[in-house]
C-alpha cells in the first residue's frame, strides 16, 4: 500500500516493510535479543507516529524518544507500550509520569531520583524510571564515579520501580577497544545496583554497537535508530548485515529549458554552461532539506541516468543537466533506492561531509511522506 497525503509531487517515500526487514536482520545479528526502536526526531525524519504504529502492530512494545513532547505525541497510538525518554526531565514534568504510566524517564541526575521519590509518595503512586550510566560518552548519564552516591539514594527508594539501566557508546562503529572498556565499567556498575534493585533490563548497544560490538549482545536489549531505517553508521560495516534504505526522496522535472554555452545558472552565477544543452528545474531545495552544500556537487537519477546538479541550490529548486530525451514530468530520484538503481543516503551525506542522520532529519515538514507497508 502506498499512502500519499499531499498533492505535491516532491515527496519522501518511506518503506515500512523495508524498515521491519532491517529490524529483523539486526535482531539476528544481536544474537536474537530484541531491539528498542529509537523514534526520536520524528523517527529520524521518517514519521514518528507512522513508524510507531507500524512497529506496534508488529508486536513491538518498547520504544525510545528524546523528549517528553515526543512521547506524548505517540502515546495515544500504543497504550500498552513502554516509551523510554532519554532527555533529562524537570521536576514539574513528574506529573506527566503519573498521568502517562507508559513513560519511563531515563535519569541522568541523582537528585531527580530523590525528587521522583518525594512526588511518588505524595501522589500515592509507584513511578517507573531508568538510569543511564556515563561510562565514557561524556554527555547524559550519572557518571560511574558517582556510583557510591547513586547506590545510597537507591537504597532509600520505596515508591519507585527501576526498570532499565543503560549506557551509551560514543564510537562503537569504529573503536572496539574503548567500547569494550565501557562494557567492563558497566558490568561493574550493574552488579552493584543489583544489590539494591535485583530486577531490571540492561541495554548498551546503539546501531554501531550491534554491528561492531557483538559482546554487547549479552544484555537484554539493544537500542537502534539509524540502522533500523536502513543506514550504516559506518559504511565499512556494510558486510556485517544487509540494510536497505527505507527512505527515498523523489521529485520531478517541473520545467525544461535550453541554454547556450557560457550562460550562467542560478544565484551567484556559480556554474556556466560548458556547452549548449538542456537544464531541468526540480522543485526541491534547501527549504525541503537539501542543503546548499550539495550545489554543483551531487547527481540525481532520472530514468536511470545520472544527472549532475548545476548552480546553487535555492530555497525551492535545484537545476540539473539533462539530455534531450528527458522531459517535463519525469521522476527524479534525489537519494534512496529506486527501481532503476539508487543513491544511498550514506553516500549522499558523505559527499559533502555530512552524516546520514543529518540528511533524513533535515527533510522538512513541507515534504509529504508517502508510506509503503
Amino acid at each position: 500500500m502506498l499512502e500519499v497525503r499531499s498533492f505535491r509531487k516532491t515527496f519522501a517515500e518511506v518503506n515500512l516493510e523495508v524498515m521491519y526487514e532491517n529490524y529483523g536482520n539486526l535482531v539476528k545479528l544481536n544474537n536474537g535479543k530484541p531491539i528498542i526502536p529509537v523514534i526520536k526526531a520524528n523517527a529520524y525524519g521518517h514519521g514518528a507516529v507512522e513508524v510507531f504504529r507500524y512497529f506496534y502492530e508488529k508486536g513491538i512494545r518498547r520504544f525510545a524518544v528524546a523528549f517528553l513532547e515526543e512521547a506524548i505525541e505517540i502515546s495515544e497510538v500504543g497504550k500498552n507500550s513502554d516509551i523510554l525518554i532519554f532527555s533529562p526531565l524537570a521536576p514539574r514534568d513528574i506529573e506527566f509520569l503519573a498521568k502517562y504510566d507508559i513513560f519511563i524517564p531515563i535519569v541522568s541526575d541523582i537528585s531527580f531520583i530523590e525528587e521522583m521519590e518525594k512526588r511518588a509518595r505524595s501522589l500515592g503512586k509507584k513511578l517507573r524510571f531508568g538510569i543511564e550510566i556515563d561510562t565514557g560518552m561524556g554527555r547524559l548519564g550519572v557518571h560511574y564515579r558517582d556510583l557510591e552516591k547513586l547506590i545510597e539514594v537507591l537504597g532509600n527508594v520505596k515508591n519507585l520501580e527501576l526498570t532499565d539501566v543503560m549506557t551509551h557508546f560514543p564510537s562503537s562503529d569504529f573503536d572496539r577497544e574503548f567500547s569494550l572498556y565501557q562494557l567492563g565499567i558497566f558490568d561493574s556498575v550493574v552488579e552493584k545496583i543489583k544489590k539494591v534493585f535485583p530486577n531490571f533490563f540492561t541495554h548498551v548497544s546503539n546501531s554501531g554497537g550491534v554491528l561492531n560490538i557483538p559482546e554487547a549482545s549479552k544484555y537484554d536489549f539493544a537500542r537502534c535508530g539509524l540502522s533500523i531505517y536502513g543506514y550504516y553508521p559506518n559504511l565499512d560495516l556494510r558486510d556485517k548485515v544487509p540494510l536497505r534504505n527505507s527512505m527515498a526522496l523523489k521529485s520531478y522535472i517541473a520545467l525544461k529549458k535550453f541554454f547556450r554555452k557560457g550562460e550562467s545558472i542560478s544565484y551567484n552565477r556559480t556554474y556556466f554552461m560548458e556547452k549548449d544543452g538542456f537544464v531541468g528545474v526540480v522543485p526541491c531545495g534547501y527549504a525541503d532539506g537539501i542543503t546548499t552544500l550539495h550545489s554543483n556537487k551531487m547527481k540525481v537519477l532520472v530514468k536511470g541516468l545520472e544527472c549532475p546538479v548545476v548552480g546553487r541550490i535555492t530555497m525551492d529548486y535545484m537545476m540539473i543537466l539533462i539530455p534531450s530525451s528527458i522531459d517535463v514530468g519525469d521522476e527524479v530520484l534525489i537519494f534512496g533506492e529506486g527501481e532503476q538503481g539508487g543513491i544511498r543516503v550514506e553516500e549522499f551525506a558523505m559527499s559533502v561531509g555530512m552524516i546520514p542522520y543529518e540528511v533524513t532529519c533535515s527533510i522538512s515538514k513541507r515534504v509529504p511522506r508517502a508510506y509503503k507497508g
